[in-house]
């Protein structure tokens, strides 16, 4: 009842209701700020011809605004080595096995992103507020940004729903999908364009616990 109220009051605009799969996106963002933690694998591929170009994740956060990310090797990365990421008190730990590497804080500045959105991807930007979503998809009067239901039901072997987001920059029309699990409110995974090359994320092995 709570989530109903609250998805029909974003809904709302003074220009009339949000379209449907804004809402749904939205519903799906209140999903992940409603947990007591999570945890999942965030698995990258970037370059489909090459299947050395995958890396992963293990991301771990709860309420307290901890999280921590390890390297899982995965698949024909199994080479890559990649340090862990551990915060807490709005600072960020860069480990490795000899310990700590980088201390610095959680947002280091206007221009910069941090690698911890990389790495933890659009669910931990969600849960920390970090500025990558908001980057893609906070409109602006010279950047409108468009929702619509995209058409794919199946990706990658998943059962879907498509939520297309479109960034419209100097005439340029930039499309992000996001590709939720039909059934419930979560993100299966997201597909993006990046200097001419598609590049899409898949969210595996969750586990997750609401607030009591």
């Amino acid at each position: 009842m709570v989530l109903t109220l609250l998805v029909f009051a974003l809904a709302q605009t003074a220009t009339g209701p949000l379209p449907a799969a804004q809402v749904d996106m939205l519903a799906v963002i209140d999903h992940y700020k409603k947990l007591k933690n999570i945890t999942f694998t965030i698995v990258r591929h970037r370059d489909p011809t090459d299947a050395k170009e995958v890396s992963a994740d293990r991301v771990y956060w709860n309420d307290s605004h901890h999280f921590q990310i390890d390297f899982v090797p995965w698949g024909n990365s199994v080479d890559l080595t990649s340090a862990s990421m551990l915060s807490d008190d709005g600072i960020v730990d860069t480990l490795s096995s000899k310990g700590i590497i980088k201390t610095e804080k959680l947002d280091p500045g206007t221009d910069k992103i941090p690698v911890w959105e990389l790495r933890g991807g659009f669910v931990l930007c969600w849960l920390m507020g970090g500025k990558t979503w908001d980057i893609l998809t906070k409109p602006s009067p010279d950047r409108p940004v468009e929702y619509a239901y995209g058409p794919q039901t199946k990706w990658h072997d998943f059962d879907v729903k498509e939520i297309v987001i479109t960034r419209v920059e100097s005439g340029l029309k930039e499309p992000l999908s996001i590709y939720i699990d039909p059934a419930a409110h979560m993100a299966i995974g997201f597909e993006d364009v990046e200097g001419g090359q598609k590049i899409w994320s898949e969210i595996r092995d969750v586990h997750e616990a609401e607030k009591s």
